[in-house]
């Protein structure tokens, strides 16, 4: 903070030797360097209309991030439908063990507590869940046992606990993200057990009725799915056998069109997500090779460009629940080497 002994408006200049600004308000900065574990200059220069100056250098030790466990979720899963609500993440369904869930299981960070809510009607694994006006809509899935793929549609309401089937979706699917801007909810990409999907399918909730908007670009299933400042990113997933994507798409509900982003670095399906300030950051998942990786990514929406300097999910995986509440991102079950579904809760913030 800067202040004009005679009151003169005053600007100023920032400046880093690496790394990226992601938001400037004057005396303000947001930034992320690209390189943890090194030193980094970050300077600022203050002016006042006349000419008058002065200037400071901040000298920072990096440290990108860290990681911590939470409570575990009662059950090993992975590919649940996911949503936070009110200061809570609410975990729907999804895969243990070759068995498909009607589970809803419901997490305090606050208390680092689980607690067990009612049932869905329709078990289902890779689902999608998305929250309006105090309920919880989950979308589609799969059940694993006979390989049907659903088009269900159930609202949760959390305040009584009970469940409501609403309007099915026009297309039956799993592995697709429900996204809400608004007064709708877009239900994009997924897969029917023959068919990759871009489609976007939207929900009206208060007259309960669907539509169809404009497409992404590319098929897939397991994608990111964000909503940041009203606009939604679809980043990464997968296509037929172990093929990934690096897409990066955004969505403008306003003018229905999308557009080409900067790509991930290296394209990976069933990717852990969130978001902290203004950067979507991507978390482990597998490799057109086949492998699982802990490799942990940011895209930088002001700057369209990525960061790769993270430390690594501490459980390689695929498809966990994912959600963000205050810049920490939570990574629930999902599934690996070794184990079919998991019941970890791994926790990143930044420090």
């Amino acid at each position: 903070y800067a202040a004009d002994p005679e009151r003169n408006e005053i600007s100023y200049f920032w400046s880093a030797s690496s790394g990226i600004f992601s938001s400037i308000t004057d005396s303000f900065a947001k930034w992320w360097s690209t390189e943890a574990g090194s030193s980094v200059n970050v300077g600022v220069i203050v002016f006042d209309t006349y000419g008058a100056m002065t200037s400071h250098v901040f000298q920072l030790n990096v440290n990108n991030g860290a990681w911590k466990n939470g409570s575990q979720i009662p059950v090993d899963l992975s590919s649940p439908g996911t949503v936070v609500l009110d200061g809570k993440v609410y975990v729907f369904g999804g895969n243990s063990h070759g068995q498909t869930l009607n589970t809803t299981y419901i997490y305090d960070p606050t208390t680092d507590t689980w607690t067990r809510g009612a049932d869905m009607p329709t078990a289902r694994a890779g689902p999608a869940a998305a929250a309006y006006n105090g309920g919880i809509y989950v979308f589609g899935g799969k059940v694993v046992e006979t390989n049907e793929f659903l088009n269900v549609n159930e609202v949760y309401d959390p305040a009584s606990n009970t469940w409501e089937t609403k309007t099915p979706m026009p297309t039956a699917r799993q592995r697709h993200v429900a996204l809400t801007v608004g007064d709708r909810i877009y239900v994009i990409g997924g897969f029917d057990g023959n068919q990759f999907y871009a489609i976007n399918e939207v929900y009206d909730p208060e007259a309960d009725k669907w539509e169809t908007k404009t497409s992404m670009f590319t098929p897939r299933d397991r994608l990111a799915g964000i909503v940041y400042d009203g606009y939604i990113y679809c980043i990464g997933g997968g296509q037929s056998g172990f093929s990934t994507v690096e897409a990066n798409e955004r969505y403008d509900p306003k003018t229905d069109t999308w557009e080409r982003l900067s790509p991930m670095p290296i394209g990976r399906r069933g990717i852990g997500y969130g978001v902290i300030g203004d950067l979507i950051v991507v978390f482990s998942g597998k490799l057109s090779s086949g492998d699982y990786t802990n490799r942990v990514d940011a895209y930088s929406i002001s700057q369209d460009k990525w960061i790769s300097s993270f430390p690594g999910k501490p459980t390689p995986c695929e498809s966990p629940a994912s959600a963000t509440i205050n810049d920490t991102i939570y990574l629930i079950g999902g599934w690996d080497y070794y184990t079919p579904t998991l019941n970890i809760n791994e926790i990143f913030y930044r420090e």
